[in-house]
C-alpha cells in the first residue's frame, strides 16, 4: 500500500479524535447552565427575598423540604424553601441593611429529579450597595457659611478613610476639587451635642418606615435598653458610627453655589464601596452687609414719614448690637431702632418709625464694629453713618370699605353722608356725580381731582349686577412672575383704569375741606337719594 504524505496523514487521524471529543463532551455542555434564573445580582438596595429556577424539575411538586441547593456566603440570616419542582426561594429574616454582601454557589453532588447529575459551582453575587446619605444637616438646598460644618446621616456605617479619599467639595468659581476634612475627637462631640435633635430625627427615619409600615434594617447596633441619652452617646462615640461630621478643606467663597460630593468608592466598613457619586446642592451665605429701604412715592420721591424706614442685614447680629443702632436727626433728636417681631436671639432687620417727621434729614449711626454670629464685620461699614431724608406725606383719598350701607333717614333728618379719608388734597375737593339720567357739561371751573359717583335708583336694580362686574374688574391686580429678575411684573393695573365709560351720565360734587390742603381729616360726601351708589 502506497505511503501517504506525512503531513496529509497527520490531517487525516485528527479527525476522529476531534469528533469523538466533542461527542464525549456534548452531554456536559447540555447542562452547564444548570440555574436558567436568578435574582438579585450586582447592586440592589434592600433586598429581602432570594429566587433561583432551575434548567430541570428538582423535587416532586409539593415536596416541603427545606434542603438548600446553595452554599450561602452571606453575614445575614434566612431560610430557604422550594416553591415549586424548579423554582426555589430563600428569605431573610429581615430586609437587608446597606453595606451586605452576599454570594450563592450551587452545591456539587445535586441531582435532578430524573436522577441526572448537576454540574456545581455556578456562582451568583450581589451586595446592598456602599453607605448612601439618608439625612444631612444642613438639609439639602438650605444656606451655608463659608466653614460650614456638615452632618451626614448614613445608612451604614464606613470606612473614614474612603471618606477623606473619596469626598469632596465644588465651589462656584473655584476651578478644582475642594477636599473634605473629617471632624473628630473633642471638635465633633462638641457638634453633635449641640444637634441632638438632628441625632433623634435621624434614628426615627432609620428605624421606622412609616411608607411600609415597618422598622428599616440596619447593621449598626443600639442598645435595645437603656436611656435615650446613652443610645446617643453610642451614636456620637461608637468607632463605626453612621454619622460623619466634615467640613469642606477650605473655606468658601461667599454668595457661590455649592455642592457637597459624596463620591463612589466610598466604602461601607464590610467593604462595600458606592458605584455612584451623591451630590447635596448648598448656597453659600452672601458678605456681611446693610441695606436700608424705604417706601417711596416714586423713584426719585425721599421715604414716606408714615410708614416705617429699615435697615436689614444678610445675616443675623446679636440683640445687644441691634439695641445700639440710633437714627439721628438734624437737631441731634436720636430714635431707638426696632427688631423685627420674629426675630429673638439673632436680628436680621430693624425699623425705625412709622410717624418720623417730615422733609427731615436723618443719619443711621451704627455701633463699632457691628459683627454677625459668625464674628464677620461689616463689609460695607465705609457707607456709614448713612444719610436718609423723609418727604411730605402723600395724598391720600380713601374709603373706609369696598361696600357699605348708609341710613337713608338719619335721627336728626340731615343728608346722608359716605365718610371718606383725605391728607394732603386741595380744598375743596371738586369731582362729578354720575347719574342714571342724561349726560350733563362737566364743569369748568377750578382744576379738580377726577372724582366720580354711579347712582342706580329704585327700579332699576338689574343695572347693579353690570355695576358690580364692573367693580370686581377694577379691583384686579394681574402680574406676572420674571424668573431672571425674581420679581413680579404688573401687567394689568385696575386701580389704575377708571370703572367709569364714556357717556356715563354725570352731576359735578364738591367735597369740603374745612381744615386746609394738608390737614389729615375725614370728610362726608353727601349722598341725599336713596339708590345704589358706585362711587370712584
Amino acid at each position: 500500500m502506497p505511503q501517504l504524505p506525512k503531513k496529509i496523514a497527520s490531517r487525516l487521524l485528527r479527525i476522529p479524535v476531534s469528533v469523538f471529543a466533542a461527542f464525549v463532551l456534548g452531554p456536559s455542555a447540555l447542562h452547564a447552565k444548570e440555574v436558567e434564573f436568578f435574582s438579585p445580582q450586582g447592586e440592589v438596595k434592600a433586598v429581602r427575598q432570594v429566587t433561583a429556577r432551575f434548567a430541570r424539575p428538582m423535587v416532586p411538586f409539593g415536596d416541603p423540604r427545606e434542603v438548600d441547593p446553595f452554599a450561602i456566603d452571606c453575614v445575614e440570616k434566612g431560610k430557604g424553601r422550594w416553591a415549586d419542582m424548579k423554582n426555589w426561594v430563600y428569605d431573610f429574616d429581615r430586609d437587608l441593611p446597606a453595606g451586605v454582601r452576599c454570594s450563592f454557589t450551587l452545591k456539587a453532588g445535586l441531582t435532578a429529579l430524573d436522577a441526572s447529575a448537576l454540574v456545581g459551582g455556578q456562582r451568583f453575587e450581589f451586595n446592598t450597595g456602599g453607605p448612601a446619605i439618608v439625612k444631612s444637616l444642613p438639609y439639602e438646598g438650605a444656606t451655608i457659611d463659608e466653614s460650614q460644618m456638615f452632618i451626614l446621616g448614613l445608612d451604614a456605617a464606613v470606612q473614614p478613610e474612603t471618606v477623606a479619599a473619596h469626598a469632596y467639595c465644588i465651589a462656584a468659581g473655584v476651578n478644582e476639587k475642594i477636599g473634605v476634612r473629617l471632624v473628630t475627637g473633642e471638635e465633633r462631640k462638641t457638634i453633635l451635642d449641640n444637634r441632638k435633635s438632628f441625632a433623634a430625627s435621624y434614628l426615627r427615619f432609620i428605624f421606622l418606615d412609616s411608607a411600609n409600615a415597618r422598622s428599616r434594617s440596619f447593621t449598626f447596633r443600639l442598645p435595645t435598653t437603656g436611656s435615650d441619652e446613652e443610645k446617643f452617646l453610642r451614636l456620637r462615640d461608637a468607632p463605626d458610627s453612621p454619622l460623619v461630621t466634615l467640613a469642606c478643606a477650605r473655606t468658601l467663597p461667599p454668595n457661590a453655589e455649592v455642592k457637597l460630593v459624596w463620591g463612589k468608592r466610598i466604602a461601607s466598613s464590610s467593604g462595600v464601596p458606592t458605584s455612584a457619586d451623591q451630590a447635596l446642592a448648598y448656597r453659600v451665605r452672601p458678605t456681611f452687609r446693610a441695606s436700608f429701604s424705604c417706601d417711596r412715592v416714586n423713584k426719585d420721591a425721599q421715604c414716606i414719614p408714615i410708614l416705617p424706614l429699615t435697615l436689614s442685614f444678610t445675616a443675623p447680629v446679636p440683640p445687644r448690637d441691634a439695641a445700639r443702632i440710633r437714627l439721628v436727626d438734624s437737631s441731634g433728636k436720636s430714635y431707638k431702632a426696632k427688631p423685627a417681631k420674629d426675630d429673638d436671639d439673632a436680628i436680621t432687620s430693624v425699623t425705625f418709625g412709622p410717624g418720623l417727621p417730615e422733609n427731615e434729614s436723618f443719619r443711621i449711626v451704627l455701633p463699632v464694629p457691628l459683627k454677625d454670629d459668625a464674628g464677620r464685620t461689616l463689609s460695607n461699614a465705609s457707607s456709614f453713618p448713612l444719610k436718609v431724608r423723609t418727604d411730605e406725606n402723600p395724598p391720600l383719598a380713601k374709603f373706609a370699605a369696598d361696600f357699605g350701607i348708609l341710613e337713608r333717614v338719619l335721627p336728626d333728618k340731615s343728608t346722608p353722608l359716605l365718610p371718606v379719608t383725605l391728607r394732603n388734597v386741595e380744598a375743596p375737593l371738586s369731582g362729578l356725580v354720575g347719574t342714571t339720567g342724561r349726560p350733563q357739561a362737566p364743569r369748568t371751573d377750578g382744576a379738580p381731582i377726577p372724582a366720580k359717583v354711579a347712582r342706580v335708583a329704585p327700579g332699576d336694580e338689574t343695572r347693579i349686577i353690570a355695576w358690580l362686574r364692573r367693580f370686581e374688574q377694577a379691583q384686579r391686580v394681574d402680574g406676572q412672575y420674571d424668573q431672571k429678575t425674581e420679581r413680579w411684573i404688573v401687567k394689568r393695573n385696575g386701580h389704575a383704569i377708571s370703572m367709569f365709560r364714556p357717556g356715563d351720565a354725570q352731576q359735578s360734587l364738591s367735597v369740603p375741606k374745612p381744615n386746609g390742603e394738608k390737614a389729615f381729616e375725614v370728610v362726608g360726601i353727601p349722598l341725599p337719594d336713596p339708590g345704589f351708589y358706585v362711587v370712584e
